[in-house]
Parts: structure tokens; sequence; C-alpha cells
């Protein structure tokens, strides 16, 4: 996964840098940032690099950043099974009322 930061609206963008601590198998992922915060939500599978699957689309976790995506906390794991037969993807988040996900938001 990369990130690359905008500070005009979208104008000029910086130049995508990885985000090592949420590997991900080339996979779709979503990110929204959360209502009334700026908390941002992500849903991805967090598989690659040292993964004994690292191209397989497995653990699908969800993970918070408090700031502006410079660090990441996985607060859930929505599927963690790791095998050649089961793959979890294209995950979408919506946030459905302003509540935390979190407790530590609270």
């Amino acid at each position: 996964m990369f990130q690359s930061v905008s500070t005009d609206d979208g104008d000029t963008w910086s130049v995508p840098v990885p985000t090592p601590s949420l590997p991900n198998p080339n996979a779709k992922l979503n990110l929204i940032r959360l209502a009334g915060s700026d908390t941002l939500a992500v849903a991805y599978n967090h598989a690659g690099g040292p993964s004994p699957m690292p191209r397989f689309r497995s653990n699908l976790f969800v993970a918070l950043s408090e700031d502006s995506g410079g660090s990441w906390h996985k607060v859930a794991a929505l599927e963690s099974t790791q095998t050649h037969a089961t793959q979890w993807h294209y995950p979408t988040l919506a946030q459905v009322r302003l509540r935390s996900v979190d407790s530590r938001l609270q």
C-alpha cells in the first residue's frame, strides 16, 4: 500500500511512499474519513512481505489512523484465515451513524 498527500485540494500530489505497517497483496482496499473527526479507517488484506502467502487476499483487517495516515493501528480482524482455498477481497467501509469504532476514540 502507498500513500500520497495533496495540500492544494488535489491539484498536485506528493510522490507515493510505501506504508510498511499495512502490507497488501496488490488488492483493493477502502479508506474513509470518519464523520466528525480526522480519523481515517481502512479495510484491507493484511498480506505481503514476509507472509507465508504474500500474494493471497486473506487476512481482512480494519485499521485506524489518527494522524492523517502517518501511523496505523489494527482494530479488527474481520477474517484471519490463511489457506489457498479461502480468499477475502473487495472490502467496502461505510459509517452508518456517528459513533466510535474503537473505544480509544470515545
